[in-house]
């Protein structure tokens, strides 16, 4: 790392400023596009989705920055090299008493240097001060120059996130004998709560020691409640018809900005989630009862993220190829702690 900033100070001696976008992208909009746009690293999924990524950063940079966010830029004086958006979460703030933020953008032009991306993700932390305890982020892999500035930066790599998409139409899978697929209801909260407060697949807050299981668990039950409720999110659950026994859970939402930007209905998927020991064939017939549901109201695509551990190498992925799945991306899933929880014991000295 020490070479490659040496030599980034050597072939980039015009100096890089780091500074803040207050409010909207202003005169910076057009070089902000340019960044979103030209950006590399994301091409396959836009492609699979028929999403033009023009109309995406458009309709990105029009709604930024949200209340309460941060936004920073690194400005050689003639154009933009990087640009790094954080928001808080505040449900998971509140439910798992830990200020979290998330790394929502980390985009560096193609010519960046090292020294930039550095300086960049120093200076979002910088900026963040005591507002934020624990922060993560989802990122390309294959932009290594981000990945390595986080890495200095303290983040420390948790697993593999593969971003995948699938088409609605055509997805099939036999029916399995005395399962049923239904709406989640109220008196299945507590047991998918329990399933997705615990899905190391799905939930990026099980693998991380600095938070408390049972508000991990909490902060599942939460979001299921609030999707029972809300318009655009629905959960199913896998039913074993005699015993009313909930096997699996999987639940998605519409995903509005792509939606807009496409104008055409998208969606994603929220979680999924099997009980030990459910039958063979359950992750494909659920999941086929929801592609059929959602090709049913017009949409299109769904786009998924599941977690691995980073042996996902030697992982036998065809299952995500039999229920139409096609990985897109493999992104780098960050954490960094700014405030060591006291009562943490972790298996890894803290950055």
């Amino acid at each position: 790392m020490q070479e490659l900033l040496h030599k980034a100070k050597k072939s980039n001696p015009i100096p890089i400023q780091i500074r803040p976008i207050l409010e909207s992208a202003g005169e910076l909009t057009t070089e902000v596009l340019r960044l979103i746009t030209l950006y590399p690293h994301d091409e396959d999924t836009f492609r699979a989705l028929g999403v033009a990524k023009e109309d995406f950063a458009a309709s990105l940079v029009a709604d930024l920055p949200e209340p309460g966010a941060a936004w920073l830029c690194a400005d050689d004086g003639r154009r933009l090299q990087g640009m790094i958006y954080l928001q808080p979460d505040l449900w998971p703030s509140a439910v798992l008493n830990h200020r979290v933020w998330t790394i929502q953008h980390l985009v560096l032009a193609e010519d960046a240097q090292a020294e930039t991306a550095h300086r960049l993700v120093v200076g979002a932390l910088e900026a963040l001060g005591d507002v934020a305890e624990f922060i993560q982020i989802s990122h390309p892999e294959a932009d290594a120059l981000g990945i390595e500035a986080l890495r200095q930066a303290g983040f420390r790599r948790m697993g593999t996130e593969l971003v995948t998409v699938a088409r609605t139409e055509g997805v099939q899978a036999d029916e399995i004998p005395q399962i049923s697929v239904e709406a989640a209801q109220a008196e299945h909260l507590e047991t998918i709560s329990g399933m997705t407060g615990n899905c190391r697949r799905c939930n990026p807050f099980v693998s991380d020691w600095g938070f408390e299981p049972e508000k991990v668990a909490h902060l599942a039950r939460r979001m299921h409640h609030d999707c029972m409720r809300e318009s655009g999110c629905r959960s199913l659950v896998a039913l074993e018809q005699s015993r009313d026994e909930v096997l699996g859970t999987l639940g998605y939402r519409r995903d509005p900005r792509l939606q807009t930007t496409k104008q055409a209905p998208l969606a994603e998927l929220d979680h999924f989630c099997l009980r030990s020991g459910a039958p063979s064939g359950l992750a494909r017939f659920l999941n086929a009862r929801m592609m059929a549901e959602l090709g049913r109201d017009s949409v299109e695509a769904v786009t998924a993220r599941f977690l691995l551990n980073d042996d996902c190498e030697q992982a036998d992925l065809s299952w995500l190829d039999s229920m139409g799945y096609r990985i897109t991306a493999r992104h780098a899933l960050l954490h960094k702690w700014l405030k060591i929880p006291p009562a943490s014991t972790p298996s890894v000295p803290p950055a």
